[in-house]
């Protein structure tokens, strides 16, 4: 028996099932949490930003980044040994990497630029904060491209990557460890300031105690990125040869930092959306008719329009045969207003409804006399 073959590893897959499920479990939570803050900023509040933009551009990434994973793990062999990879799967395996790479940094990115124009918006009185806040975001840019240019030009040319025998040169591996461990230091600086911007500032602000500790517990998430920016600088590993195996821990750590900031970025909204769902059931207690917050998926609004619109009808109708020659015009004197309740308006017509006067509601039509 060839030795190669006695001493190669076990043919094992080390992002099977576990990769996959965790991806997809987190891109529809985000999906989700991302869908609820453009719902209340951009409906209920009608205050959507640059900062909403962003955060669905680095979204729209994130599910280009997904995909690439489950390509790289289904059809190119991501997470197996290098030793048992055909030809074809270390070629689509090359080229899933460099576009992880690439969309992680514009996923990141997208996240980051939208944490710092929110806070840019809250803190704007600010302005000491404001210009830290400016300097992190030309960090985050300066990031953003050295790190596409790192990736991208990593060989020369970029095809050398999936057919090494292309004329060319490559970066050393050891370069290219260094170099993602410094631009993963810069990712945590930028974590750590967001996060603790507006835990100085909340600090100093008049309000109640428990409002605070709500606050610094949305607050954490973004402490919680910065952690996961330092696990993923603790993975990198490319000097081992083997990446297609050893570099699944990687994938983790990256994967959680993105979708870590793109919920940071998104909970102070869903805050929002959680106090007006809270004053909507307060209403409905004090107020039985008021409005909800989903009020077109509601049976009892379907009921009462459907009801408004045959009353609405009855009384056009009523209106109409009133006078002799069926035209909208003035009621006919003829009509005993003991019987009906009448209502003269601004309009060209009046409208009749075959009940007491006291069971009569026009909400949208403003009344200038009622027969009583």
């Amino acid at each position: 028996m060839d030795s190669s073959v006695a001493n190669a590893p076990p043919d094992l897959n080390n992002a099977l099932p576990g990769l996959p499920i965790y991806a997809i479990i987190l891109l529809c939570v985000s999906t989700v949490i991302v869908s609820l803050r453009i719902y209340a900023r951009a409906w209920l509040n009608s205050v959507a930003g640059w900062d909403d933009f962003f955060i669905v551009v680095a979204m729209i990434v994130i599910w280009g980044l997904v995909t690439t994973v489950l390509v790289g793990i289904y059809l190119g062999g991501y997470g197996r040994h290098t030793y048992y990879l055909t030809p074809a799967q270390l070629v689509l395996g090359a080229k899933t990497n460099l576009a992880f790479a690439i969309l992680l940094s514009a996923a990141i990115f997208s996240a980051r630029s939208s944490i710092c124009l929110l806070l840019l918006r809250i803190l704007s009185k600010f302005r000491l904060w404001r210009w830290v806040l400016y300097g992190v975001l030309i960090v985050n840019v300066a990031v953003f491209l050295f790190g596409s240019l790192l990736w991208g030009l990593s060989c020369v040319p970029v095809r050398k990557l999936w057919y090494p025998e292309t004329p060319g040169h490559c970066m050393s591996l050891h370069r290219l460890d260094v170099a993602t461990k410094a631009f993963a230091v810069f990712n945590v600086v930028e974590d750590f300031l967001c996060a603790g911007i507006p835990f100085v500032v909340i600090r100093g602000l008049q309000m109640k105690m428990r409002t605070k500790i709500g606050l610094y517990v949305v607050l954490c998430c973004g402490v919680v990125t910065a952690a996961c920016s330092i696990g993923r600088m603790t993975a990198v590993n490319f000097e081992s040869g083997d990446t297609s195996y050893n570099a699944v821990p990687l994938t983790y750590w990256s994967l959680a930092e993105a979708f870590g900031a793109v919920i940071f970025a998104s909970l102070p909204a869903l805050h929002q959306l959680w106090k007006h769902v809270r004053n909507q059931k307060t209403m409905r207690r004090t107020q039985p008719g008021a409005r909800t917050l989903f009020p077109w998926a509601s049976a009892r609004f379907l009921t009462a329009s459907s009801a408004r619109l045959t009353r609405k009808m009855s009384s056009l109708w009523e209106g109409r045969t009133s006078k002799p020659g069926g035209s909208f015009g003035e009621l006919d004197e003829r009509v005993d207003p003991g019987q009906v309740g009448i209502r003269k308006t601004t309009h060209t017509y009046a409208e009749v409804i075959d009940q007491p006067p006291s069971r009569v509601h026009w909400p949208e039509i403003r009344s200038e006399h009622q027969h009583v």
